[in-house]
């Protein structure tokens, strides 16, 4: 019988597998989301940061509320900021999750 952890872990990967996908306003749709050149780039990044770790909160159980952490968006998106210039090789998905897993740890 699996333990609730890793249920968890699981619906956690379900979640960032089935944002990964996002349709950007051009239209075209792009597998894993942005890159941290277009964080930079395009503002519409910032609002899939936002959808993206909203996904994640609402698609986690024990985990559900990590980003009540957070007193506003600018502090993800800040927090974005700092990572992709930090990794300009990596995306979005990658950053926000990481950034999410941060926010757990701080319960």
């Amino acid at each position: 019988m699996p333990t609730t952890i890793s249920l968890s872990l699981k619906k956690l990967f379900l979640a960032t597998v089935l944002l990964a996908s996002v349709s950007l306003a051009s239209g075209q749709t792009i597998i894993g989301g942005p890159d941290c050149a277009e964080w930079f780039k395009f503002d519409h990044s910032k609002s899939w940061l936002l959808g993206y770790l909203s996904g994640i909160d609402s698609m986690a159980t024990e985990e559900a509320g990590a980003l009540k952490k957070l007193s506003s968006p600018g502090q993800a998106i800040l927090w974005m900021n700092n990572y992709c210039t930090a990794n300009p090789l990596e995306d979005v998905v990658s950053g926000g999750l990481k950034l999410y897993l941060e926010l757990q740890r701080k319960r």
